[in-house]
């Protein structure tokens, strides 16, 4: 698993959350993630608290991973709801399939 380096990671967060008014960027879904329970260690990254973070960012709907095609830019889209393309295994006409091991380690590299 090859993630960018935490100076590149934390550029992009910033341009995230200044042209989305602080609705979107690594450092949101941090936020999110950690306050659902989301850490680090892998031991506490259970598939319940992955499914809440999906559920609260829009990647989930009615109980499902929605399809990447869902996953757009709006200004109804929930906090956190971008970026995800670093951690998505799935190709666009499919469901969303997360890598959250990626998520931990971008997670953990945004300061």
């Amino acid at each position: 698993m090859k993630v960018l380096p935490r100076k590149d990671l934390n550029n992009i967060n910033k341009l995230w959350l200044k042209y989305s008014n602080g609705r979107f960027g690594f450092s949101v879904q941090k936020r999110i993630w950690k306050r659902l329970g989301g850490g680090s260690d892998t031991t506490y990254n259970s598939e319940e608290i992955q499914e809440k973070f999906g559920d609260e960012v829009g990647w989930r709907k009615e109980g499902d991973w929605v399809y990447y095609s869902d996953i757009y830019y709006s200004r109804t889209a929930p906090s956190g709801h971008l970026p995800i393309c670093l951690m998505l295994n799935s190709e666009k006409s499919e469901r969303c399939d997360i890598d959250f091991e990626i998520l931990e380690v971008i997670v953990g590299r945004i300061s």
